[in-house]
């Protein structure tokens, strides 16, 4: 039936003459269809098909335009519009500068912020040049003729908002009542409202999108990067860190955060459901925004409620999406009713999204653009509905509009032309009444009339009381609206259990919130059985219900009697979202009678985090309580427990130190008795650390068993890198498992994969094996008696990047010391632990084992590095540790070991000179900078480079300055600088990006070795069409960048690093350095991401200094590390990623 009706649908097209539909297009018709709600509008909708532009496609990917500027009127003539509709030019330079913001007030005139000071703002001790203008129309002929400077010398104004005798708007730093006392048009009086806010990060994502919410409140995007805090005239303080929405009261006396997370909203609109939605410029195009929600960012976390899921997944070709407007229900524009209509400045067109529900849930269903245009300088930045019933589009014109991309500086920018466009509905009759103006600037509540100002919106309660009651849906939700910002709630919270009933999600959703806001604890149960029956299509409603149980239990103080009786199971999940003591002891409770609880880890890490240091006496005892008799169970529990707590060496509670001593002195009881160690260890190729464990996987044997080998494959085809033993004393035989393959098996064997027995002291491969091109495992076994009694390794090796039969798997057999299943974990165990918690009484038993010499050098190596650690000797154990990885020999390891056990600093010296000297320069880079991170002393590190072991070219290495700065003392600063006099690092990498510049443009990337690419050395911190993680900047919008500005990205990070990915140093009182990105702050804690994607949370009190620094995370290196054809590869992958169509 379905079908059938998909075919008559699509017949019916074909009768009407509609182009060849689109994919997005026939997702329309399907959803319609299956929605029962297919009419002639939807096919009108899909009918909405434009021109692609005669420009080609690749300009639209440069950061800096090559094409010339355009008059406005050829720039109107090259814009492509459907059927239907005209464009007309309402204003331009010289009239009006560079627009930012929009907005429309009662008399239907325009009022504009433009800014020619744009991306700076005027010098201190300058005047700046920035203004707002008032636009009108007198004469309706679509062309502005009335031009007014209402205020001047303002520094980037951007939000505005006409109000009262004036205006709102936001003019760094504040925002700011501007207002015209004496009546000649002109702005005489400038009062603050809210301020002053952060602009020392950015000056571009500043406040914008001013919106009167017709209840009273002023409803506003806080942009990129910046961290403000602002606080009303009441002392309520809200902390905006980058992309939030905010709300504040016109006269300044109050303001609260309404969502957190996005990260550059720009653009905001309100549909007729009431619902506020942002654009975001760096994240989706459109999010539908929900008071108390929290939405991804760059890394950030959730408000533990987790994120509210996206309204769109797609990205319209770029992340650089800059206002929206929404077309209402009854807009005489019939074509795009329903419809969110959003600038981007990337692809320099005006995409579409239509709009859906699923209960409460709003959905963006992907249309084909609105309009295109022949000139890439178009660049909409703002878009507002008039009551004319006409779309007003600001265009910042300007061949540039990356602020990071490309230098602030760049002679290129424009700094005069900006335009104004209208664009017109003629396929219609334009009689009936207007859009719905009150959707962007000053919404009307259904079925009442809109205010004039913000301030004068209030509804008695009883019209409140009887909306509530009224059979429009619509009314009931707008009506429940007012009942949130009523000084009188309690008149409505007896009618709040039929509203949770009602059958329209939206009347649910609404009431929820109010009894979230207003409520009592006599309202978890039916919020709690609501949720139970929301299905998992509408997030919004559970979402929203959630956010109402998490306020009505946190106004539940710890002795409230609401807490005395039997704690509802279905509390826990709420629960778990407060971070306060109150949630921890009362989920302490319930542990300590449930022990047994599915969920009693989450529950046991929760109370650990939030109960305070006073109650982790009753966590561990729960904890042991809860522990099934396994050492794996009471290890992990521990784990928790310690990550819950942040303890480290020098700050473990009695509680976790004594539990920890009582599992350890069982590993060095089982340790003394071990049998000799065998350590495994993995490398990965081009890493600056040692890599993860190959994965086990299980394959089948020659023998028909299946065997459970260490896989290669487990790290991704592309994978390089090795697995190693310890040495070994070789017997008469060596035999184990070996599958995996050397290309393709119809091709030729390479043999870069293979399995190799090496000497001890020269490296001599004197045993070599290859996988037998199988996925079946294959019994190898070497007679070994000639070289029976020395001491040799093995070592498996993953030599092929190919993106297909590429891996090794290995197991091996004997001698049995080697098998990985007869492993013994005490010995490691202890180190661990040792380490992680400082636990210097671990020490001796450590030494004992290392006097019985029954390890292997490797793996005594281990134990003597974390001694020397514990022993606030970082340096020792990173020179002991250096020796392992680049000067492998066995006398070598045995002779820095002896070193470093005696403490002899002359003895050590001598080996930290001996294996410096072997690094190149790229490993002297990475020795430098664990070296420094480890907390090793410096005034050591800067004595090695002057005394020639290291090279000054690695001092001057920016991803060794700038934690090395920030531990040195400004003598060694001084020394430093004089040891990198005239060492140019930026010269090297020019050169090499000139040779990529010619050779990677002529190589023909592979889409799927370019994903192996990214899934190796991207997709810890960057994102592809969902796939990644979102640490650094998304990479979809990069699709329409060129070849060459991929090449600089990738290989010389750090030319243009946005603000808000430059890392920070940070000393911490351990003498350790963490570089990274700032994720997220408390009054408690810094969360800082490293390289690898890693959060690392730092006590604040532990924190010795800070200091930001101008470089990128991502590291430096990928031009060393990968061949031109990989990087040719990779950008041919990113470059693919696009949506297709533009």
């Amino acid at each position: 039936m379905i079908l059938c009706r998909i075919h008559c649908q699509l017949a019916i097209a074909t009768v009407l003459s509609v182009p060849v539909l689109s994919v997005p297009v026939l997702c329309v018709l399907v959803l319609c269809v299956l929605l029962g709600t297919t009419n002639a509008a939807d096919l009108q909708v899909a009918s909405l098909v434009v021109d692609e532009p005669a420009t080609a496609a690749e300009v639209y990917g440069e950061g800096v335009r090559p094409t010339d500027w355009r008059s406005p009127e050829d720039e109107r003539l090259g814009f492509h519009l459907p059927p239907g509709f005209e464009i007309r030019l309402f204003a331009a330079e010289p009239d009006i500068a560079k627009p930012l913001n929009m907005a429309i007030d009662d008399r239907g005139r325009m009022w504009v912020t433009q800014s020619v000071d744009y991306p700076y703002p005027a010098a201190a001790g300058t005047e700046p040049s920035d203004a707002i203008m008032i636009l009108e129309d007198s004469d309706g002929d679509g062309r502005a003729d009335q031009f007014t400077k209402f205020a001047d010398k303002l520094s980037i104004p951007i939000g505005i908002l006409p109000y009262g005798n004036g205006c709102l708007c936001f003019s760094i730093p504040n925002l700011w009542y501007l207002q015209d006392t004496d009546g000649d048009g002109v702005c005489d009086r400038r009062d603050v409202v809210l301020g002053p806010f952060d602009t020392t990060r950015d000056t571009h994502g500043l406040v914008n999108s001013l919106r009167d919410g017709g209840d009273g409140w002023i409803y506003a995007c806080h942009g990129f990067n910046n961290q403000s805090s602002v606080a009303g005239t009441d002392g309520n303080t809200v902390a905006l860190h980058s992309g939030n929405t905010f709300r504040f009261r016109p006269d300044g006396s109050r303001v609260e955060l309404y969502t957190q997370g996005q990260v550059n909203p720009f653009g905001m609109t309100r549909d007729h459901w009431g619902y506020l939605y942002s654009a975001d410029c760096h994240s989706k195009p459109v999010s539908q925004l929900i008071r108390g929600a929290c939405y991804p960012s760059f890394g950030r976390p959730d408000n533990g409620l987790g994120f509210l899921p996206p309204m769109i997944d797609h990205l319209h070709g770029s992340t650089a999406i800059s206002g929206l407007v929404y077309v209402a229900p009854n807009s005489p524009i019939e074509p795009l009713r329903k419809q969110f209509i959003s600038g981007n400045v990337m692809t320099s067109r005006l995409n579409r999204n239509a709009l859906s529900f699923q209960g409460a849930t709003a959905r963006g269903i992907e249309q084909p653009d609105f309009m295109t245009s022949d000139d890439p300088w178009f660049r909409p930045v703002d878009l507002q509905m008039g009551p004319d019933g006409h779309i007003y589009v600001a265009d910042f014109y300007n061949k540039i509009i990356g602020h990071y991309e490309v230098p602030l500086e760049h002679p290129g920018r424009d700094r005069s032309s900006g335009r104004i466009w209208q664009i017109r509905y003629t396929g219609g009759s334009q009689s009936s009444a207007a859009t719905d103006h009150a959707t962007n600037n000053s919404v009307t509540l259904p079925n009442h009339s809109g205010a004039t100002d913000a301030a004068n919106v209030a509804m008695s309660a009883e019209q409140i009381l009887a909306d509530i009651g009224d059979s429009s849906p619509l009314v009931r939700v707008a009506a429940w609206h007012q009942a949130c910002e009523t000084d009188a709630p309690t008149k409505f919270i007896s009618l709040l259990p039929t509203a949770l009933r009602d059958r329209n999600a939206h009347v649910k959703r609404a009431a929820a919130e109010f009894a979230g806001l207003h409520g009592g604890f006599g309202n978890v149960e039916p919020l709690t059985g609501l949720l139970a029956e929301v299905p998992d299509t509408d997030p919004v409603l559970q979402y929203s219900i959630r956010i109402a149980l998490r306020s009505l239990m946190m106004r539940e103080p710890i002795d409230s009697p609401v807490w005395a009786g039997e704690i509802d199971p279905a509390w826990l999940p709420i629960l778990l979202t407060i971070p306060n003591e109150t949630s921890a002891q009362i989920l302490l409770r319930y542990l300590d009678e449930h022990p047994d609880d599915a969920d009693a880890e989450r529950y046991l890490m929760h109370a650990a985090t939030y109960s305070g240091r006073d109650s982790l006496p009753s966590c561990v005892a729960i904890a042991r309580r809860m522990t099934d008799g396994t050492s794996r169970q009471r290890w992990r529990l521990l784990d928790l427990i310690c990550k819950a707590d942040g303890a480290r060496p020098g700050h473990v509670s009695p509680a976790i130190h004594d539990w920890a001593i009582e599992l350890l002195m069982d590993q060095v009881r089982r340790m003394n008795d071990a049998a000799p160690m065998v350590q495994w260890s993995t490398r990965d190729d081009g890493s600056t650390s040692d890599g993860a464990a190959w994965s086990f996987e299980d394959r089948t044997s020659d023998d028909q068993q299946t065997r459970r080998l260490r896989s290669s494959l487990s790290r991704s085809e592309q994978y390089t890198g090795d697995m190693s033993s310890d040495y070994f004393v070789a017997s008469d035989s060596i035999s184990f498992w070996l599958a995996g393959h050397n290309s393709h098996p119809e091709n030729d064997d390479h043999q870069k994969n293979r399995v190799q027995l090496v000497t001890a002291e020269n490296g001599e491969v004197i045993r070599e094996a290859f996988p037998p091109r199988s996925d079946i495992a294959k019994w190898i076994q070497w007679d070994t008696t000639d070289i029976q009694g020395t001491h040799v390794r093995l070592r498996v090796i993953d030599g092929d990047s190919g993106s297909a039969y590429a891996w090794i798997a290995f197991d091996p057999a004997t001698p049995k010391s080697l098998s990985f299943a007869n492993q013994d974990s005490s010995v490691a165990t202890v180190v661990e632990w040792m380490k992680r918690l400082g636990m210097t009484e671990l020490i001796p038993p450590l030494q004992q084992r290392m006097d019985r010499g029954i390890d292997g050098p490797i793996a005594q190596a281990s134990i003597a590095s974390a001694i020397a650690s514990v022993q606030g000797r970082p340096g020792d154990a990173l020179t002991l540790q250096s020796v392992c990885r680049w000067q492998p020999a066995r006398s070598s390891i045995r002779e820095a070991i002896a070193a470093v056990r005696s403490g002899d600093t002359d003895a050590i010296a001598k080996v930290t000179q001996s294996v410096c000297k072997r690094l190149s320069v790229a490993q002297q880079i990475q020795f430098a900078t664990a070296w420094v991170s480890s907390g090793a002393d410096v005034e050591r590190l800067v004595a090695m480079s002057e005394a020639g072991w290291i090279g000054a070219a690695v001092l001057a290495d920016p991803g060794v300055s700038q934690p090395l700065l920030a531990k040195a003392t400004p003598d060694q600063q001084t020394r430093i600088a004089a040891i990198t006099d005239g060492v140019d690092m930026d010269s090297a990498s020019s050169k090499l990006l000139a040779e990529l510049y010619v050779s990677v443009p002529k190589l023909s990337g592979q889409l799927e070795p370019g994903q192996q690419m990214f899934q190796k050395h991207c997709v810890a911190c960057h994102q592809i069409q969902g796939v990644g993680a979102v640490v650094g900047p998304q990479l979809d919008g990069a699709a329409a960048r060129s070849v060459a500005r991929l090449l600089e990205d990738i290989v010389v990070p750090n030319l243009n690093v946005d603000q808000a990915f430059r890392t920070t140093s940070v000393l911490i009182d351990d003498g350790r350095v963490i570089v990274g990105l700032i994720r997220s702050e408390t009054d408690d804690s810094v969360t800082i991401v490293d390289a690898t994607g890693k959060p690392i949370s730092i006590d604040v009190d532990a924190i010795e200094q800070r200091r930001d620094g101008g470089l990128s995370l991502m590291p430096n290196n990928f031009g060393e590390v990968m061949s031109p054809e990989q990087l040719s590869d990779l950008i041919h992958f990113i470059r693919q990623s696009k949506p297709a169509g533009h």
